[in-house]
C-alpha cells in the first residue's frame, strides 16, 4: 500500500519516476510508518504535507517505475527486515531506508527533509510494531492502546481503522459499531464522512442524513459526493423536492455525468421515468470517464427503465467483488436479473432472491435486502403465493427501520 500511494503521488505531481519523497510519503501514510515517525518526535502530517506540495501538475504515466535510489531504498527495507528477523518488510522499514538513502550530494535524504535517520533507527529498534503484519485489525487496536498516541495522531489512526474495517469486514454492522464507539463515543461527529459512506452501503438513510451536511466541512474535497448521498437519502425518504434542489444546484455549478446519474436515481424513485431517462441520456456521452461503480449504477438503472444491458448486468454478477461498492452493485444487478426471470415465469427467480436476502443480510447491506424483498413480494402477489403477506410485512418493517418508505409504497397499494 505504501508503494501504491507513492505511485499515486508521483502521478499527481506529473513525475516520470517514483523517487525517495514519494516513497517516504507513501510509508508515512500507513499506520506503522506513521506511528514510527510520531514516536520519533516527527510530525507525520507536516512531513507528508511538505513532501506532497500544494498543487498538482499534469498527471504522470500509469505504471510508474522507481528511480535507482528509490529502488535501492526498497531493497534496503527488505534487508532491514531480514536483519531484525522480521517476517516481512513494512512501511516502518521503508521509512528508515528511505530517510537513510544517500542523495547526489553525498548526504542522506532524511537530513534534507529534517529527519535524522540514525535517531529514527534507534526508535525503530525498540518499537515492537515495525515488523507486524498490517493485514489484521489487531495492529490498529494495539497502536490505539499506546498512551502516547493522542490528539491528531489518534484521530488519524482511528480514521484509518474505520476505513480498514469498511473495506475488510464482511459484516458492515461491525464497521458501524466501530464508527459510533470511536472518539469516545463521538465518532459520528468526528468522522461524518464515514457515516455517509456506511449509510449508503448499509441502506441506512437515517445515518446518511445525520452525517452528510457535516461531512462536507470535514472533507470539503468530497463535498459533492456527500451532497449527492444526501439527495438520494432524501429521495428514499420521499422528500423529492429537497433532493431535486440539491441536484439542481450541483448541475448549475458543474454538470457532470455522475450527477446526472444521481438525478436519474432520484426521479426513478419518484416514479418520473421520463425525467430519469432524460438524465441518463445526458450522462451517457461522457460516462466512460466515471468510476466503475457509477457506470454500473447507470447500466442497472437503464435496465430497470427500458430493459437491455443484460450482458452488462451478467458481467457485474459474474465478477468477484472485492470491495463493498462492488458487492453493492453486484447485489443490485442480481436483483434486476431475478426480476426479469420472475416476470418470465422462471421458478428459479424466487430462489435467487432468497439467496440475495440471506447473503446480504450477513453482509449488513440491508438496503439490498430491502430491494430484494420488494421484488420478491411483488412477484408473490402476482403469482398468488401464500408467502406474500409475510414477505410484505418484512419489507415494510425493514423500510421503516432504514427510513426508506418510498421503496415499499407499491406494496401498500391495493
Amino acid at each position: 500500500m505504501a508503494l501504491f500511494v507513492a505511485n499515486q503521488l508521483a502521478r499527481w505531481q506529473g513525475a516520470p519516476l517514483a523517487d525517495l519523497p514519494h516513497l517516504i510519503f507513501g510509508a508515512a501514510q500507513q499506520p506503522i510508518g506513521f506511528a514510527l515517525l510520531e514516536r520519533a518526535g516527527i510530525d507525520p502530517h507536516q512531513l507528508a504535507k511538505s513532501l506532497k506540495g500544494s498543487e498538482a501538475r499534469e498527471t504522470g504515466p500509469s505504471g510508474i517505475r522507481a528511480t535507482t535510489r528509490a529502488g535501492d531504498a526498497l531493497r534496503r527495507a527488505k534487508e532491514l527486515a531480514l536483519e531484525w528477523s522480521h517476517p516481512k518488510a513494512t512501511s516502518g522499514h521503508l521509512v528508515i531506508a528511505s530517510a537513510a538513502a544517500p542523495t547526489g550530494w553525498g548526504k542522506t535524504f532524511g537530513s534534507s527533509i529534517g529527519v535524522d535517520p540514525k535517531s529514527l533507527r534507534r526508535v525503530a529498534e525498540s518499537f515492537p510494531f515495525v515488523g507486524e503484519d498490517l493485514e489484521t485489525s489487531d495492529v490498529f487496536i494495539q497502536l490505539l492502546e499506546l498512551d502516547w498516541i493522542q490528539g491528531d495522531a489518534r484521530e488519524w489512526l482511528e480514521r484509518r481503522y474505520i476505513g480498514y474495517s469498511i473495506e475488510n469486514s464482511e459484516d458492515l454492522r461491525s464497521s458501524v459499531a466501530l464508527l459510533v464507539s470511536s472518539a469516545d463515543g463521538q465518532g459520528l461527529s468526528h468522522y461524518p464522512d464515514w457515516g455517509v459512506r456506511l449509510g449508503g452501503l448499509t441502506g441506512d438513510t437515517s445515518l446518511t442524513l445525520q452525517c452528510y451536511q457535516k461531512a462536507q466541512s470535514v472533507r470539503p474535497e468530497h463535498a459533492d459526493y456527500f451532497r449527492l448521498s444526501g439527495a438520494l437519502a432524501l429521495a428514499n425518504r420521499g422528500e423529492f423536492e429537497e433532493a431535486r434542489e440539491i441536484i439542481r444546484v450541483l448541475l448549475e455549478r458543474a454538470p457532470a455525468p455522475g450527477i446526472y446519474v444521481s438525478a436519474a436515481q432520484v426521479e426513478y424513485l419518484a416514479d418520473r421515468v421520463d425525467e430519469a431517462r432524460t438524465y441518463l441520456i445526458k450522462a451517457s456521452s461522457t460516462l466512460g470517464g466515471e468510476s466503475v461503480a457509477a457506470r454500473q449504477v447507470a447500466e442497472i438503472l437503464w435496465h430497470s427503465i427500458d430493459g437491455g444491458f443484460e450482458h452488462s448486468l451478467r458481467a457485474i454478477v459474474g465478477s468477484e467483488p472485492k470491495k463493498p461498492h462492488a458487492r453493492l452493485t453486484r447485489g443490485l444487478a442480481r436483483i434486476a436479473l431475478a426480476k426479469d426471470a420472475s416476470s418470465e415465469g422462471n421458478p428459479a427467480a424466487s430462489n435467487e432472491l432468497y439467496q440475495v436476502i440471506n447473503e446480504y443480510g450477513i453482509f449488513g447491506m440491508e438496503g439490498v435486502v430491502l430491494q430484494a424483498l420488494v421484488v420478491l413480494a411483488e412477484s408473490q402477489r402476482v403469482n398468488g403465493d401464500e408467502r406474500f403477506s409475510e414477505t410484505k410485512s418484512r419489507a415494510i418493517g425493514l423500510a421503516t427501520r432504514l427510513g426508506r418508505p418510498v421503496r415499499v409504497r407499491h406494496l401498500m397499494s391495493p
